[in-house]
């Protein structure tokens, strides 16, 4: 056969790759409750304890004329009161657990890959801390934590937000595909708030963290908070605040992905289970000093962890990657925040 003939000839180059291909753009996660000035820092000092005890002060009621009258009593000349105040508080423990994972890479892919894999593999596991410790807050919300060392045995630990249910149902038992979620609920939600003095985190506004579906849902529902998105997303350049959506009926919008989500009741769903692909969405209204973060180190060391790299096999073949965090997250006052648990029209995805 002819050299010439090319048809005949066998490429050098069995494999091409432009270099830029070998990392593809990917999804990236909206995460603002992994590290939030909504939520207060408790960090443990070295040797100092394997939980944090948090205190709040009971107030005094105004003395009333009787249990049944409650019109502010008066006292005459010289009268006394038949008993006095009593200081009490309520004590919660927030204990300490670890987050802790690992990747093992093999040595000749690290040596011959195209990319920096140990990099790569690096940058995944960070970005899946961040992800990992906002899922820990936002369910911290919906369900009480537990005790996973049984540092704080005897202790009272905290409970999680109550939930208001759209469509008007009084459980989530009730919730239906329809019950969609509203502004008039969140307004509801908002309302519930200031009537027990919730201190607001914004100066006038809550901080209302939704998914993308409760957004369009809610865009869908009231045309002027539609306005208001979008205003907010022209002067997104000059805000600088990722995943902020602007401020409309006494409620910071906030966007989150890996939101709390559960299965509908209809196909045995329970509100304290977590179901990531459920179509029960639920928000979040918050208020000043409503969660904490404790960590034995600051925010930084939580979200950007020492890596442990070594090689632990026999003839050099495999390293390994690790992290160990340790990090709880909790509800400090139940009555600070509300779950807001529903529907939306807006649930699927690309492959639905």
């Amino acid at each position: 056969m002819a050299a010439d003939n090319t048809t005949s000839l066998t490429g050098c180059i069995q494999v091409y790759f432009e270099k830029a291909w070998m990392k593809l753009p990917e999804r990236s996660f909206m995460t603002p409750l992994a590290n939030s000035d909504l939520g207060t820092p408790a960090g443990i000092p070295k040797n100092g304890g394997q939980f944090v005890e948090m205190r709040k002060f009971g107030k005094f009621d105004v003395p009333t004329v009787s249990a049944s009258d409650d019109a502010p009593k008066y006292y005459a000349e010289g009268a006394e009161p038949t008993s006095g105040e009593t200081l009490s508080a309520d004590i919660i423990n927030i204990p300490l657990a670890e987050l802790a994972d690992y990747i093992s890479m093999g040595n000749l892919l690290t040596a011959t890959d195209p990319v920096d894999t140990m990099e790569v593999a690096m940058e995944k596991l960070r970005e899946m801390i961040k992800r990992w410790v906002h899922q820990h807050v936002n369910q911290s919300f919906v369900n009480q934590i537990a005790d996973t060392n049984s540092f704080a045995s005897g202790g009272t630990l905290p409970s999680a937000f109550n939930t208001i249910y759209c469509g008007g149902k009084q459980s989530f038992a009730e919730l239906k595909v329809g019950d969609l979620h509203r502004m008039s609920t969140w307004t509801e939600a908002r309302s519930r708030m200031e009537n027990d003095g919730v201190p607001k985190p914004y100066g006038d506004f809550y901080a209302g963290v939704i998914s993308n579906a409760i957004k369009n849902q809610l865009i869908a529902d009231d045309p002027d908070f539609n306005d208001v998105v979008k205003r907010h997303s022209e002067m997104i350049q000059k805000t600088l605040v990722k995943g902020m959506i602007g401020d409309y009926s006494g409620i910071r919008w906030i966007l989150q992905d890996d939101e709390y989500r559960a299965a509908l009741p209809s196909v045995g769903g329970l509100l304290a289970t977590r179901n990531n692909s459920g179509r029960v969405h639920v928000g979040h209204l918050l208020g000043k000093g409503s969660f904490a973060y404790v960590d034995l180190a600051s925010a930084k060391r939580r979200l950007m962890p020492k890596f442990k790299v070594q090689d632990i096999s026999t003839t050099g073949i495999e390293t390994t990657v690790g992290f160990r965090i340790p990090f709880k997250t909790a509800v400090m006052d139940n009555n600070f925040g509300v779950n807001i648990a529903g529907t939306s029209k807006f649930y699927k995805g690309v492959n639905d």
